[in-house]
């Protein structure tokens, strides 16, 4: 296993979205989570990377342990470091979001935020570029590293975010519905990559798309909204 959820509850005010959820994950599997709307599954996947906190401090209970750095660890431990627990479980948005800068600087940022926490900072372009041939990117933005990331297309957005999202080298990639807003071509891909990338890291992802939880995914996981009190 690599993340294990026990009596997992969460709650926006005084609603409960998940309520005493239990969930084991293997390691270099594809889990996909589905469910109607208001079920929980975008905020399962904020609390497995602690994405929450700042608005909604105390309004979860129950216990997360997910496999890092070859060790359990209780995420929710004061002792956590939570720039270490972002680098090593990464988190792809369902709309693209590169950030207003270069694509090349997209790719550093990750690496920025690692030298503000642990004092280093290293990649070579030769990093830079092996994480764009991961996500089929290379050939299409080799000649434009220095042009603004918001010039690329909806697709290629999305795979920076995930390249962007590799570059801190991730255990655990959680992707909230990361082709609800793309074209049949970029779809194809980015599903592509998912299933390239599970060798590499474990990976979690929300979908509606019954189709293409058949197509990738090698667990499937449905919620349901707890019932009314």
């Amino acid at each position: 296993m690599k993340i294990r959820i026990q009596g997992l509850s969460f709650r926006y005010k005084r609603a409960y979205v998940l309520e005493r959820f239990n969930l084991d994950m293997p390691r270099n599997r594809i889990t996909a989570v589905s469910g109607p709307s208001g079920a929980g599954k975008s905020t399962l996947l904020f609390c497995l990377n602690r994405l929450w906190e700042g608005l909604y401090p105390g309004n979860m209970e129950g216990r997360i342990r997910s496999f890092l750095d070859n060790e359990w660890v209780d995420i929710y431990d004061s002792k956590v470091s939570l720039p270490w627990l972002r680098q090593k479980t990464g988190m792809v948005f369902q709309s693209p979001n590169p950030f207003p800068m270069s694509i090349r600087d997209n790719l550093l940022f990750p690496l920025k935020l690692a030298a503000c926490s642990h004092g280093k900072r290293t990649a070579a372009e030769g990093d830079l570029f092996a994480v764009l041939k991961k996500v089929y990117l290379y050939d299409e933005v080799k000649e434009r590293m220095e042009a603004p990331a918001a010039c690329l297309s909806g697709g290629q957005q999305q795979r920076l975010c995930i390249a962007r999202a590799l570059m801190a080298n991730p255990e655990i990639l959680l992707l909230d519905e990361p082709t609800s807003s793309l074209d049949p071509v970029a779809e194809e891909r980015i599903e592509t990559l998912l299933t390239d990338l599970k060798s590499e890291c474990t990976i979690v992802m929300v979908s509606h798309s019954e189709s293409q939880i058949r197509r990738v995914a090698d667990i499937r996981v449905r919620i349901h909204p707890p019932r009314p009190a």
